[in-house]
């Protein structure tokens, strides 16, 4: 791997941290945090394979005790309690959306906040919800429960993504592509 290759994937690990700062408890296991944002930059600036690198390398240093997630959080409990689908989903969203921008051939607002909107948004919100039903302490909660609780995410989301595309667009150029 080059070195600027190392170096970008410092950045984004730096930003993904950074970003956790922001964020705003609602009443859930998980709060609305602008990490998720970052996690879309990487797939989209980085692309599938240095994507998922950069999110494997993140959530080690999460399972490891770093305080990386919103809150100040780390450790092995984030891995496997409610929130732990939002991990998996970050972990996968960079690989998706990296693998759909390979497929578009004109780079529009539409393609990008579609995909964004897929892949960021509907997939993440999809693992949180399975791991708010399923691994929630002492509840009965089924998948649909699950959903219900990740409703609430999803206009706030749509909205961090197409924030997202309005920024990435015009630096598209900076992509790595494959």
């Amino acid at each position: 791997m080059k070195a600027n290759m190392i170096a970008k994937i410092s950045i984004f690990i730096a930003l993904i941290v950074v970003s956790g700062f922001i964020s705003f408890p609602i009443g859930l296991p998980v709060p609305i945090v602008v990490q998720n944002m970052m996690v879309m930059a990487v797939g989209f600036f980085l692309g599938k394979k240095y994507g998922v690198l950069t999110l494997f390398i993140f959530l080690l240093g999460v399972a490891l005790g770093l305080p990386f997630l919103s809150g100040g959080r780390g450790g092995l409990a984030n891995m496997i309690g409610p929130s732990s689908g939002y991990l998996l989903g970050w972990l996968c969203a960079p690989f998706f959306i990296g693998y759909l921008l390979e497929k578009v051939r004109t780079l529009t607002f539409r393609s990008l906040f579609t995909i964004f909107f897929i892949a960021g948004v509907l997939l993440v919100n999809l693992f949180g919800a399975i791991s708010i039903a399923y691994l929630t302490p002492d509840s009965k909660l089924t998948l649909l429960d699950g959903l219900k609780a990740t409703a609430v995410f999803i206009p706030i989301d749509t909205v961090k993504a197409a924030l997202l595309t309005l920024i990435c667009l015009p630096l598209s150029n900076f992509r790595e592509v494959g």
